[in-house]
């Protein structure tokens, strides 16, 4: 017989988070997880191949969003610096083009180092 998850042993690991005195909220949310991977399976059994195939497809997904998300940051703090420097070079500045050029030019290089600090690791 094969290893197939059935609603019998979903319901067994629901009684267990219960015993491990889990939050209905987090039984819940295990649950969902679980009937989730069963339909991910689609009849297949249950095998660490199967297991280790859902995580690397999450793990892609993830990485995406990642790098969305870092992309928004670094586009928020660069329109962040760019308001505030240009205004005050603007107006230290008679000659507002070239000294406003100037400022996105060097603000630009100084968001690119600062973002990619703040994601870089520590080094000892």
């Amino acid at each position: 017989m094969g290893n197939f998850v059935t609603e019998n042993e979903i319901n067994r690991f629901c009684g267990y988070l219960y015993k491990e005195e889990k939050s209905i909220f987090t039984i819940d949310k295990y649950i969902r997880d679980v009937k989730t991977f069963v339909s991910f399976l689609n009849g297949k059994e249950i095998s660490k191949e199967e297991v280790l195939n859902l995580f690397y497809k999450i793990k892609k997904v993830v990485a995406r969003i990642c790098y969305s998300l870092f992309c928004l940051v670094f586009f928020y703090v660069f329109y962040v610096f760019v308001s505030i420097f240009s205004t005050a070079f603007i107006t230290l500045s008679s000659s507002s083009l070239i000294v406003d050029s100037l400022a996105n030019k060097a603000l630009l290089s100084l968001s690119s180092t600062y973002i990619f600090s703040l994601f870089s690791p520590v080094r000892s």
